[in-house]
């Protein structure tokens, strides 16, 4: 007779503990037919969708939505830009047209910014805007582009303020409400998965064969992730280590904590 193994979740990123819970919430539903089961089943959905809420509430918060909007913004003055210096290209005169050539290069140097990532995309606006505004006032007349860079230079300053205040409304929200969520989410899938267990023990392995797979499965996948995230930290700590100053001996040198 085999049981489920226990959980192991501590290690676990919010999204990834969520990943678990919604994973084992659907094959419990598919695969826990018996009427005794339902009670707990009902309390484990009950508590992973509180927390699933708990998560994607952030989506849906006044500063969310103004950091998007920002970025919008970000995005239409982006293209603005791109479009009017690629105009220019077919200028007539020589001379703005290898203006043109020049800041294209320079854009296209970063690729099509607003498709990337969001934290590569402000990267790249940053260091553009820097090469941008380093040709000049000549060459921003010539090229007609002056409102167009005003204009993105005060969308992305607007949008690193909604930013700022975004991730200080989120740390303060993840405190509270996400914290307890999860808190409360992993002590019912624990619960869950004893009570399956006593379930078993008692009524026999009967309809819980695929499910023990299934949950052992996951805990399986969660215990490689924990693993793998532990061994990257202590491979970052013996690199620290290398590069220590060491004594003639081989041996590091004390940092200034151990010496008194």
């Amino acid at each position: 007779m085999k049981k489920a193994n226990k959980p192991c979740t501590k290690g676990l990123r919010n999204n990834e503990l969520l990943g678990v819970l919604q994973e084992t919430l659907e094959f419990s539903t598919a695969l826990l037919s018996n009427e005794r089961d339902a009670a707990v089943l009902d309390e484990y959905r009950n508590a992973v969708e509180a927390y699933r809420d708990s998560l994607m509430q952030d989506f849906y918060t006044k500063e969310t939505r103004a950091k998007n909007d920002a970025d919008s913004d970000v995005c239409t003055q982006y293209r603005g830009l791109r479009h009017l210096v690629k105009s220019m290209l077919l200028h007539s005169d020589k001379s703005t047209k290898e203006m043109a050539e020049n800041v294209m290069h320079i854009i296209e140097k970063y690729g099509y910014i607003v498709r990337s990532s969001m934290a590569n995309r402000y990267a790249n606006l940053d260091k553009l805007m820097i090469e941008l505004n380093a040709l000049g006032a000549e060459v921003h007349s010539a090229l007609g582009i002056e409102t167009w860079l005003e204009g993105l230079t005060l969308a992305i300053a607007k949008y690193k303020v909604a930013r700022d205040i975004q991730r200080q409304e989120r740390s303060e929200y993840q405190k509270g409400w996400v914290a307890e969520s999860r808190q409360k989410a992993e002590a019912v899938y624990r619960e869950f998965i004893e009570t399956i267990n006593a379930h078993i023990i008692s009524f026999g392995d009967e309809g819980y064969v695929e499910f023990v797979k299934n949950v052992n499965a996951t805990i399986e996948v969660q215990k490689a992730i924990i693993k793998s995230r532990a061994t990257r930290a202590e491979n970052a700590e013996g690199d620290e280590d290398k590069d220590k100053p060491t004594t003639e001996e081989g041996e590091q040198t004390p940092s200034d904590e151990q010496v008194e």
